[in-house]
């Protein structure tokens, strides 16, 4: 996988996780008794965020300093673990588009304790996919490049 291709891939990943980061913490703050398992959904989606993070500027900096002669495809994410993430990320935003948290905070407050897109269940296997994705990206910064 070409580091150019990679960069572009991942920076449109961050700015997904950011997005959801932001509309995540913003319910969480808003909600009365917010469950265990949001918070849980927004820490591992922050995790990934640093990941992703993390991911892009090693992909920067192994596109200035590309030597076509070297070959890192063993060590590499495939594509297929971009892929997986930017649809999880996408099922996420999707889902937490319905939220307008622009409104005042009490009427906020209430629209989003109403209309909050997940069951307990759902958060769980939500979180599972996270945690594999993020799994599967970090061990490419364990290695020596993408």
């Amino acid at each position: 996988m070409e580091a150019i291709g990679v960069a572009s891939s991942i920076a449109g990943l961050v700015s997904l996780a950011d997005l959801i980061v932001v509309k995540i913490s913003r319910f969480y703050s808003l909600a009365k008794g917010a469950q265990a398992e949001i918070k849980e959904l927004l820490l591992e989606v922050q995790s990934l965020y640093g990941v992703l993070n993390s991911l892009w500027l090693l992909a920067r900096c192994l596109e200035q300093n590309h030597d076509s002669s070297e070959d890192d495809s063993a060590s590499a994410p495939r594509m297929e673990h971009f892929q997986t993430c930017r649809k999880n990320l996408d099922f996420l935003t999707k889902s937490l588009s319905k939220f307008d948290l622009d409104q005042s905070k009490t009427l906020a407050a209430t629209r989003i304790s109403l209309k909050w897109p997940f069951k307990v269940h759902e958060i769980r296997d939500l979180v599972e996919k996270i945690v594999r994705n993020k799994s599967d990206l970090s061990d490419a910064l364990t290695a020596d490049g993408l």
